[in-house]
């Protein structure tokens, strides 16, 4: 079966956030403190804390996909991990998790996918989880 040229790649991630919960810093403080741009940033469930998601793939997924994806999640990892690190540590935050969400044929009862190496370590150096969204693909 091939891919469609406008579909998802089912060996790719289509989206990757990084998704902080129990922040008790403002979004200003937060994007200062992280560098960069916090695209959703909501109250939490309960209490005063709040949810942030950073996009790690601010652009063409499928144009990165030829690039080099994983060289810019790991990049992206590289560059906000040391500090989300000390904000977990100080309780700025509470969990952070790298999201990626991964495409898969509807037909299909188990399909593998593969992380590279050099994303899980640098992901968990930093004391950031990983979690995989598989969301059935219509053909």
């Amino acid at each position: 079966m091939t891919r469609e040229a406008t579909g998802p790649r089912p060996h790719l991630p289509f989206a990757v956030i990084l998704r902080l919960s129990d922040v008790a810093l403002s979004k200003k403080e937060l994007e200062a403190a992280l560098g960069t741009k916090i695209y959703r940033y909501e109250a939490a469930r309960a209490g005063s804390l709040h949810d942030a998601h950073i996009d790690l793939m601010d652009g063409d997924i499928d144009a990165l996909a030829a690039d080099g994806l994983w060289a810019e999640i790991a990049d992206g990892i590289a560059r906000v991990g040391p500090v989300i690190r000390k904000l977990k540590q100080n309780r700025a935050i509470g969990r952070a998790s790298l999201d990626l969400a991964v495409p898969f044929p509807e037909a299909f009862w188990f399909v593998s996918y593969a992380l590279p190496s050099h994303v899980a370590e640098i992901v968990g150096q930093h004391g950031i989880d990983l979690e995989f969204l598989r969301l059935p693909r219509q053909r």
